[in-house]
């Protein structure tokens, strides 16, 4: 599978990976660091413990990863999920509600990727 491919499956924009990058290389080497980051499990614990300030820290770093991969839905997701932690208002069930989303988006980036990995080390 050609890297454009992947980054069409898991939403992300390859050209502004590869205009900050220029290696194609080092964007693989990024994508297999993206499996082994904890930024998503932290988040998720983050979320059932309902500590708001280890999921605004979580959720940053998860954006962080997201940017840093050009993955824009993943980004916003993570994105919104800080802000309502920054939130006044902010509930237990609306975290829970949001990690949802971002979970199903994850799992799919992740096996994607996953796939990608296995396929260009054989």
């Amino acid at each position: 599978m050609e890297l454009i491919i992947l980054f069409g499956k898991i939403g992300g924009n390859y050209p502004e990976v590869y205009d900050r990058l220029h290696d194609r290389a080092l964007i693989e080497d990024c994508l297999r660091m993206f499996l082994t980051d904890n930024s998503f499990s932290t988040l998720k614990r983050a979320v059932e413990s309902g500590s708001l300030d280890d999921v605004k820290e979580s959720a940053h770093s998860l954006c962080d990863v997201a940017r840093l991969l050009a993955l824009p839905e993943l980004y916003y997701r993570a994105s919104s999920m800080e802000t309502a932690a920054n939130s006044l208002d902010c509930r237990k069930d609306d975290l829970i509600k949001s990690m949802s989303g971002i979970a199903e988006l994850y799992e799919v980036i992740y096996n994607s990727i996953e796939k990608y990995c296995q396929q260009t080390d054989n």
